[in-house]
């Protein structure tokens, strides 16, 4: 039995057509009855373990996908309007164009029966950026100067300058609220010479829809429904995000019905999965970019004519065909076309390995140099690499692969350790900022090109601090092409987000932010 694909386009997000895949027939809806609130347990594979259970603590994906269920932010964003719209705040003022002041809810409890109050708010922005913490998120809210409890539903949020995406951070799951009684305790820890998130990673504490039950490192992550939960509830009585590390066996465990749901799902194995019978293929305009980095203070890697070198040596075509089947679209900017500040205008590198040659000739490289790159088990990105390696190896760059577990990965690139790499990003705030100051701000913990240049972070904090659209996309435009002329980065393709479910699930999607909406997941019964 030959299933068809689902294609959904997100509200809010530009459209990419990268493939044809077919909606589904009324008819088909219409023998399909959405179940209420279930006991029923939902089982989703991923494919590496998870870094930390505090939302503050990590900045991968997987930590990001459990860690959303657990935790609520004071704002949503609307997708459809780019709006902020009230969650745990539900309303606010701006003061000055420095000021903002927030109403909380005072009906929210935490998973442990404790009170939600502004000195959470306080508390959570606090320990975000403290040095101390060393937070992957911080660079999100470096513009805080202060925040100040007003009385226990009022806050008041001091910038130090004006911050045009103000909400889009608020919104973004790095604003997760903590219980500023699990801080104080993390930090009695640290006193005592633990890691930043250790009481936190022992047991999370929320006011999210889903509360946490047990982390298996390497195994799995297992959450329950919040039956106190102050806003809509979940579907599901429970979610168990399997660790499957292997594709083939993810795919094996979703036909026996082991799984509800494989997270992502790569472009080989679409035509398996189609043909499989109660099994849905979804695919869904994406927002990550897939690029190479490249570590701008290690040479030869420090001369500008080398990288460009690399960049025209690359044929992203060969990438999107061979590894993704088409399903992606070749990549301008780190910017993707849904962001704000994106330029679509820019030419990007051509593939010309003639040029590529001239290029190292003229840096004095011409009879080439080796040089590694570094990548984690991700399939794709190992697929990616080799083609990385023939390609650099016929100008001349003999690349050394070297593959390592994830949150080695991590650490390791995150301490500039490494001289290429291979990542993806994703704008979830849906504005440039999101993008380029984790990825090039000189202050970043995220930063791996180590760009060290006095010009790209004027340009950057003077986008930050400007809230004049037009001249915001002016400096963004600006900073791209920059980027694209000094080449620390080589962005790749823009991906289609396609995963796989079971038939009997319904309303599954992904955010623009590449994180599945569990809480909107419903069993459905099939008639």
């Amino acid at each position: 039995m030959f299933k068809r694909s689902r294609f959904i386009y997100p509200v809010g997000v530009a459209l990419i057509l990268a493939g044809c895949a077919s909606e589904p027939e009324e008819s088909e809806e219409a023998t399909s009855t959405p179940s209420p609130e279930t006991e029923d347990e939902l089982a989703i594979a991923i494919g590496s373990d998870i870094i930390s259970l505090d939302p503050q603590g990590a900045n991968d994906l997987a930590s990001s996908n459990v860690n959303q269920n657990m935790f609520d932010t004071l704002v949503t964003l609307n997708m459809e309007t780019q709006e902020a719209e009230p969650n745990l705040a539900e309303e606010w003022e701006e003061i000055d164009e420095t000021t903002w002041e927030f109403t909380l809810r005072d009906d929210v409890t935490f998973h442990d029966g404790s009170s939600f109050t502004a000195d959470d708010v306080k508390a959570t922005f606090d320990r975000i950026n403290d040095p101390d913490v060393a937070s992957p998120r911080a660079n999100l809210f470096t513009t805080f100067e202060e925040v100040e409890v007003m009385d226990e539903t009022t806050v008041r949020i001091h910038l130090e300058h004006p911050f045009a995406p103000l909400f889009n951070h608020l919104a973004h799951a790095g604003a997760s609220i903590l219980s500023e009684e699990q801080i104080e305790a993390d930090y009695e820890l640290m006193e005592e010479g633990s890691q930043p998130s250790s009481v936190i990673n022992a047991e999370p504490i929320g006011t999210g829809p889903f509360v946490y039950e047990s982390w298996v490192s390497n195994e799995s992550i297992a959450l329950t429904r919040n039956d106190d939960y102050w806003g809509d509830m979940p579907h599901f009585a429970s979610v168990l995000f399997e660790i499957i590390p292997d594709e083939q066996t993810q795919v094996a465990e979703l036909q026996a019905g082991g799984i509800d749901m494989m997270e992502s799902t790569l472009p080989n194995q679409v035509a398996e999965l189609e043909a499989a019978e109660g099994i849905d293929v979804i695919q869904q305009t994406g927002n990550a970019m897939f690029f190479l980095g490249l570590h701008t203070q290690k040479e030869p890697l420090d001369n500008t004519l080398v990288r460009q070198a690399i960049a025209h040596a690359i044929d992203k075509q060969e990438i999107i065909s061979g590894v993704l089947e088409d399903n992606a679209t070749e990549a301008n900017s780190p910017l993707t076309p849904a962001v704000f500040g994106y330029d679509d205008s820019l030419n990007g590198h051509e593939f010309d390995p003639d040029r590529s040659r001239e290029l190292l000739e003229e840096a004095g490289y011409a009879d080439g140099f080796e040089i590694e790159l570094w990548i984690d088990g991700d399939q794709q990105r190992q697929d990616i690499a080799v083609i990385l390696e023939n390609r650099l190896g016929d100008v001349g760059i003999e690349v050394d692969i070297q593959t390592m577990e994830w949150g080695t990965y991590v650490d390791q690139t995150t301490s500039g350790l490494h001289e290429m790499f291979l990542l993806s990003w994703t704008s979830s705030t849906l504005d440039a900022d999101q993008s380029m100051t984790p990825l090039f701000g000189e202050e970043s913990a995220l930063d791996r090109f180590f760009l060290e240049d006095d010009e790209f972070e004027s340009m950057l904090q003077g986008a930050r601090r400007e809230t004049d659209e037009g001249e915001r996309e002016a400096i963004y435009a600006e900073m791209q092409q920059w980027l694209e002329d000094e080449a620390p980065i080589v962005p790749f393709f823009y991906a289609d987000n396609m995963f796989a479910t079971r038939d009997t699930l319904a309303n599954v999607h992904k955010l623009p932010n590449n994180l599945i909406d569990i809480p909107s997941i419903e069993r459905v019964d099939s008639e």
